[in-house]
């Protein structure tokens, strides 16, 4: 994964990221301060702006979207099966770990 941070001015930071060998990006997402994707083995990896990975972790089921407003990264996620049941799970993201909100 390639990142290029436009900031205002002159401000521009690039950074990349490397998945396992046999890992997949399924979904991408940029929040106010952070990057995050979902892959193939349902690992949701974040990133801050300058590029430092947060703690990575696991969801209960294939992703299905993302979307991030500032700080907050909201996951749908597949929780059966072959079926279309799906969950949404809403995680706080600040560096160097993820916070996840109580249903």
């Amino acid at each position: 994964m390639l990142c290029i941070n436009f900031g205002g001015g002159d401000d521009q930071t690039q950074w990349t990221a490397t998945l396992d060998k046999h890992e997949t990006v399924q979904c991408v997402c940029v929040g106010g301060e952070f990057v995050a994707i979902a892959t193939s083995s349902h690992m949701i990896r974040g990133f801050s702006t300058a590029g430092f990975q947060l703690d990575p972790f696991m969801l209960p089921g294939a992703p299905v979207a993302m979307s991030g407003y500032n700080n907050v990264l909201f996951v749908v996620y597949h929780t059966a099966p072959g079926e279309l049941v799906m969950s949404l799970m809403p995680i706080f993201l600040s560096y160097p770990r993820a916070m996840f909100f109580e249903n």
